[in-house]
């Protein structure tokens, strides 16, 4: 299991079911995320990952096979975490 994505200078586990590309370059940019979610294209596959007590859990919840619009729909419906 790598490491090698780094929010916030945190290391992340990599998130099995999203191809190496769409993690590196979907992470957010902004200081302190209190959620990560990322779609994949390519494997039509979406995951996300929470903040517990100030650091991220290590735990991806990843949802495959999903349409991006599908993820979209759950994602504002609050359908998921």
């Amino acid at each position: 299991m790598g490491t090698d994505p780094i929010v916030s200078g945190q290391r992340l586990p990599q998130a099995n079911g999203l191809c190496g590309e769409c993690l590196l370059v979907k992470l957010p940019t902004i200081a302190n995320p209190q959620r990560i979610v990322i779609y994949c294209e390519h494997n039509q596959a979406g995951a996300i990952m929470h903040r517990r007590n100030g650091y991220f859990t290590g735990q991806w919840l990843i949802i495959s096979p999903i349409s991006a619009g599908e993820w979209t729909d759950r994602l504002s419906n609050g359908q998921l975490p």
